[in-house]
This record gives C-alpha cells, structure tokens and sequence, in this order.
C-alpha cells in the first residue's frame, strides 16, 4: 500500500462534505459537485470567520492605542455601539 492513501477497507466520508472532497483527492480523482460545492463553502466561512476575527482585534488595538489608522479615540459609548455591531455580525453568521 502507498503512504498517503486511505485503506480500501475504510469507511469512505459521505459526499457534499469537505471530507468528502478531500477522499476524492487522497484517491486522486476530480472531486463531484456536491464535495466541491462543500468545500467551497467551508472556505468562504473561514474567510469570513478570519475577517471578523480581524475587525475585533483592530477594534482591541484601537482602544489600547487610544487612535488607530488616523481616527480620533472612541468613547465607551462608542465601543457599545461596536461592540453590538460586532454582536449582530456574529449572530447573523
């Protein structure tokens, strides 16, 4: 058996997963719509778990710095405001 490939006695990981899509390449076929469609969504979420992750530490490090990036230091006010901003985003998601 070549290292890398799964076992053929194995349970293969259902279609229209990521790890689905990730078998078809282990067996080095072109993965089928549903697995890619899968994995395309698992990465736009990642992505978009990354750009939230972002905004809250920029918003961490502005408060910390007191201005960030040329703006002029928020209020606590402020900061409810973003924080509930921030809140909404992630419920949304």
């Amino acid at each position: 058996m070549k290292p890398g490939r799964p076992r053929k006695n194995r349970n293969r990981a259902p279609h229209g997963t990521d790890a689905g899509y990730y078998w078809h390449h282990r067996l080095g076929e072109p993965p089928c719509d549903p697995c890619r469609e899968a994995h395309n969504e698992k990465n736009r979420a990642d992505r978009k778990k990354r750009q939230r992750q972002k905004k809250v530490l920029d918003w961490m490090l502005s408060g910390a710095q007191g201005v960030r990036r040329g703006q002029k230091p928020v209020t606590n006010q402020e900061y409810i405001e973003i924080l509930r901003e921030i809140k909404k985003e992630l419920d949304e998601a």
